[in-house]
């Protein structure tokens, strides 16, 4: 008999390959320098739900070149939906803590998701 093993799915929403097939997934981010999670999150067509983070500690950099920009403690980001993401810890930071909620919202909610400072989306 012939058996096929399925693909495994990365389970740690953490690392590259997580699918975020889920209407709610939330966690923190503790990035230190040259830490296993010290890279930057590239996803070039975004994702199908929006994610807020919110810097807890140390500082990220969102963006690059002349569109970069550095988000501190206290600082909430939130990517809409197909926006591309490029994202990791501030170069010139030892470290960088945020916490995120990854949803897709129910319709009533397209008020409070309208913010008024966007940068590209």
């Amino acid at each position: 008999m012939y058996h096929r093993e399925q693909p495994t799915e990365q389970q740690n929403p953490l690392l590259p390959g997580y699918a975020f097939n889920a209407w709610l997934v939330a966690g923190l981010t503790p990035i230190t320098a040259d830490g296993p999670l010290d890279f930057f999150i590239d996803r070039p067509h975004g994702m199908k739900g929006y994610i807020l983070n919110l810097t807890i500690k140390g500082k990220g950099r969102v963006f690059d070149g002349e569109k970069a920009f550095d988000c501190e403690p206290g600082e909430m980001l939130l990517f809409q939906p197909k926006t591309a993401h490029y994202y990791g810890r501030a170069p010139d930071s030892p470290q960088w803590f945020h916490r995120w909620v990854y949803f897709r919202p129910r319709a009533y909610w397209n008020d409070w998701l309208q913010w008024q400072d966007e940068k590209e989306g």
